[in-house]
């Protein structure tokens, strides 16, 4: 792996003044520009050692608290999420995937590139469906659809707002790799798995555009394959000019 010093920039971007991190080698400001977006109860810089690492590859990196997180989570924040979690949930992917928009708006670019982990894959699976500017992606132990727990009702208030399966042809073209662990019990694979034959028969004919990883004794956790694997798949398909 490339070793540079990375700059780390504070940014509170777009018209809502979104709290971002970016993170470039200098001389590389004008490079490729790549979200990586946080999980669940996260922040932005819990992901900053990743950000830089994709980074060091002449990446425009911006880390993004997501809707309700980081800077921005209310002192009530437990409250808002034990009342309707899963409503509550989608609130925060649907609202952070406009906030994408808007950030690339911000940033002035053509074209970009989104990794999320967790909560952030739902939010890239979204995103995905929705930002024609996105060119490649790669949701990381995420799902593109909400599904119940062992202890949750199948009739769960939210749980059907959030499926993008029924929508996966808006994904076409984009390069998309999907990076699950098939012991994990908080996020299941089930989602992509339901996903992955309609996303084959839609890539038929750019099969390069689109893989599926499960990584068998995978938990719930990004590992060390899943983080090189998303640095070569931006490399493949949103190249440094």
């Amino acid at each position: 792996m490339k070793q540079f010093s990375c700059m780390v920039e504070k940014h509170l971007a777009g018209q809502d003044g979104i709290p971002v991190l970016a993170c470039y080698v200098p001389g590389s400001e004008g490079g490729p520009l790549v979200f990586l977006q946080h999980g669940y109860t996260g922040c932005k810089e819990m992901d900053l050692q990743f950000g830089m690492r994709i980074a060091q590859e002449g990446y425009f990196v911006v880390l993004p608290d997501a809707r309700l997180h980081g800077e921005r989570r209310p002192p009530d924040f437990q409250q808002i999420f034990e009342s309707d979690f899963y409503n509550r949930f989608v609130d925060v992917i649907e609202g952070t995937v406009q906030d994408i928009t808007q950030l690339i708006d911000y940033f002035g670019r053509d074209e970009a590139g989104l990794a999320g982990i967790s909560m952030g894959g739902f939010i890239t699976f979204l995103a995905a469906v929705r930002e024609p500017r996105l060119k490649a992606v790669v949701p990381i132990i995420g799902s593109p659809k909400l599904l119940p727990g062992p202890d949750t009702p199948a009739d769960q208030p939210g749980l059907d707002r959030f499926d993008v399966i029924p929508e996966a042809e808006k994904i076409r073209p984009k390069a998309i790799l999907v990076l699950n662990g098939m012991k994990d019990e908080i996020v299941r694979p089930d989602g992509v798995m339901q996903m992955d034959p309609v996303l084959r028969d839609l890539y038929r004919d750019i099969p390069e555009r689109y893989e599926l990883v499960l990584f068998e004794n995978v938990g719930h956790e990004v590992t060390e394959e899943m983080k090189q694997r998303t640095v070569d798949w931006f490399k493949k398909h949103l190249p440094v000019r």
